[in-house]
């Protein structure tokens, strides 16, 4: 088994159940780098080991997963049958964290400048897609990197002004150990949602700080190893199902579909397998 080795590394899960026809196809390739836009590229030693891990160390890995996902999700999706919800990769509260100390500094929050890079990512996605925060956007996906040595998962809930945390490492750490860890989302997200102001309801967003909520009655990973992936299936159940269909992750599906997500991928930069 793997898990946390005591110095915050990461090490791999036990023995792989497993092996799809397509995934062994790959092992036996050449794969080239691959490139997801955005300048995010990883390579082959890094796409064949996301079925059994993926180390918190390698956030580009994550994103990579993210991009495909998201797109297989929500891009050119049927008005009709709109889950009203978006990904955004691990990279993205990234942005936040590293001005959170300039924001708790400024009175005045509602003139914080934010990066323009961010602005910029968020609204090009607007365009892309055709699809805005609040006008046909309720809730917003992310997988979350804690301590560098585990993946949980964050829902952003719009219209109930609410962050909740899809924990599968529950027993790591207590909900009033966590919040701290992501409170810089809940008070500077609003005002984020305000200067973007895609639309009336964006301009006119609530400012007062995101409600914290925590769920531990998702499936949990019986190896920290498993994080990662288990956090990407509970964001895909929830985007698809809600928490109605999240519960029903497990762990024990979790590696054919990791092996699926890949071939997936590999295809989206590479052509049909």
């Amino acid at each position: 088994m793997g898990g946390d080795c005591g110095d915050g590394q990461i090490v791999a899960g036990g023995d792989a159940v497993a092996m799809s026809a397509n995934y062994k196809k790959l092992m036996v390739l050449d794969i080239p780098p691959m490139a997801f836009g955005d300048g995010l590229v990883i390579k082959d030693s890094e796409l064949l080991m996301i079925p059994t891990i993926i180390p918190p160390g390698y956030p580009n890995v994550m994103d990579a997963c993210v991009s495909v996902l998201r797109e297989t999700l929500f891009d050119n999706t049927d008005p009709a049958s709109d889950p009203r919800a978006d990904l955004l990769p691990c990279k993205f509260y990234g942005s936040l964290a590293v001005l959170y100390a300039k924001f708790k500094k400024v009175k005045r929050k509602e003139t914080f400048e934010f990066y323009p890079a961010l602005i910029n990512e968020i609204t090009t996605r607007f365009k892309a897609t055709g699809r805005v925060w609040l006008s046909h956007i309720d809730h917003l996906l992310s997988p979350f990197n804690i301590d560098k040595n585990r993946w949980i998962a964050v829902h952003i809930d719009l219209t109930s002004h609410t962050l909740t945390v899809l924990d599968p490492t529950a027993a790591a750490r207590r909900g009033s150990r966590l919040k701290p860890e992501l409170e810089f989302i809940c008070e500077m997200f609003p005002y984020l949602v305000r200067k973007v102001g895609g639309s009336d309801l964006m301009k006119n967003f609530p400012l007062q700080p995101l409600t914290f909520a925590r769920n531990t009655h998702v499936s949990q990973a019986t190896n920290i190893a498993n994080s990662g992936m288990l956090s990407l299936l509970l964001l895909e159940a929830y985007a698809t199902g809600g928490m109605d269909k999240a519960v029903h992750v497990k762990e024990d599906g979790m590696r054919l579909r990791a092996e699926e997500l890949v071939v997936q991928m590999y295809e989206h930069c590479c052509g049909e397998l």
